[in-house]
């Protein structure tokens, strides 16, 4: 794309993210309408909207003020939080599904089928409560408030800077997270790195159009790293579900099975999720900070030298 002085003096990469968070929030608003009996899949885009939206905010943390970014925060969290046990049982139910097209014993495909039956009695019951229309009502009216206080955005300085530095502290943040999580090998370590990644990749996401610039390498890099720690959360929840729906069934040789393969195909995710780690996560914190700063500098409409 070739833009011109012209254009160039007219962009403003604040305004443009506004635009933008405005943008999703009509677009959910839309699908939701058009769609007046949702589907999971319908919930589940909702659910990815917020999670943008909440990744922007973090993105102007330091250009808006510090009490309407936790107040903002927290209401994002609310909105996402609208929809949570929907969404577990369908990845559990996905996560079940591609368990029993790999199981190979007639016992352990029993024992899958009888969990599976169980999830479908137990997501007819989570889709009552709240019910999905009712679910829809409240999305749709806390995404219009949501709406409008983007709109009413008032960035302090402008200053790409800024922007930079609430990236940067999600960079700082999930290095120090990949660092604990080698040594530990935790799960739960593994999940906050899995939060700090999204969110990278929200921003960056957010950012190929709000800057003309091509993040798309790093766009691949962070989706990869955040589907594989996606992936071991999901793993490590099914026991949990397992035991706790079919309580009956955790002594069981067939539950034994499940859980060894289910342990194994985590540490063959974790080392798969290091691996690409070292990859997203391979420039110190000064030097990734420094090269955002550079791509979003080429295309901003104001000159600010670097002071890092």
């Amino acid at each position: 794309m070739i833009i011109t002085k012209l254009e160039l003096q007219a962009f403003d990469i604040h305004e443009e993210l506004r635009r933008i968070g405005i943008e999703i929030c009509n677009d959910g608003l839309e699908e939701l309408i058009v769609h007046s009996n949702p589907d999971e899949i319908v919930i589940h885009n909702t659910r990815k909207r917020i999670k943008f939206l909440r990744a922007l905010l973090r993105f102007v943390k330091y250009e808006v003020d510090g009490v309407i970014f936790s107040s903002q925060n927290n209401f994002l969290r609310h909105i996402k939080n609208l929809s949570t046990s929907q969404r577990e049982i369908v990845v559990l139910e996905k996560a079940l599904l591609q368990l029993l097209a790999t199981s190979s014993r007639s016992s352990t495909i029993l024992f899958l089928q009888e969990v599976l039956a169980t999830i479908e009695l137990e997501k007819e019951k989570i889709s009552l409560d709240p019910p999905h229309d009712e679910l829809v009502e409240r999305y749709k009216k806390l995404i219009i408030v949501y709406r409008n206080l983007i709109r009413e955005w008032e960035f302090s300085k402008k200053d790409i800077r800024m922007l930079v530095r609430g990236l940067h502290e999600l960079y700082l943040r999930a290095r120090k997270l990949l660092a604990v999580s080698k040594v530990s090998r935790d799960v739960h370590h593994l999940h906050d790195l899995r939060k700090r990644t999204k969110d990278i990749y929200h921003i960056i996401s957010i950012l190929r159009p709000a800057s003309r610039t091509d993040f798309s390498g790093l766009i691949r890099d962070f989706k990869k790293l955040s589907d594989l720690l996606g992936d071991i959360h999901d793993l490590f929840t099914i026991p949990h579900y397992i035991s706790m729906l079919t309580p009956h069934y955790k002594d069981s040789a067939a539950y034994g099975r499940i859980v060894k393969r289910i342990n194994s195909k985590i540490e063959n995710r974790i080392n798969k999720a290091f691996a690409a780690a070292d990859t997203v996560y391979q420039l110190t914190p000064y030097r990734y900070r420094l090269d955002i700063y550079r791509k979003l500098k080429k295309y901003s409409s104001r000159e600010f030298k670097p002071k890092f």
